[in-house]
């Protein structure tokens, strides 16, 4: 888990940095997963998650697909 300040520098750090190799050769690393595997969300400034929160924000994407309380690269939401 980790806190961006935006999604454009999470995206830069994923796609345009050196942990892009890592992603591209990610079936040597990682088993392909099922279901949602990772959730983005919006914290007030200040704020630090919580384990559960994470927790709580993965099966919401899980559950309802991408929505303002937890969503991912392909469907974002504006910060509140």
């Amino acid at each position: 888990m980790s806190v961006w300040e935006s999604i454009d520098s999470l995206k830069n750090f994923v796609y345009k940095s050196a942990h892009v190799e890592l992603i591209r050769d990610r079936q040597a690393w990682f088993h392909k997963f099922a279901d949602a595997h990772q959730a983005l969300w919006w914290i007030p400034k200040g704020h630090i998650p919580t384990i559960e929160e994470a927790k709580e924000r993965l099966e919401t994407i899980q559950k309802q697909g991408p929505t303002e309380s937890a969503f991912h690269f392909g469907k974002t939401f504006d910060s509140p």
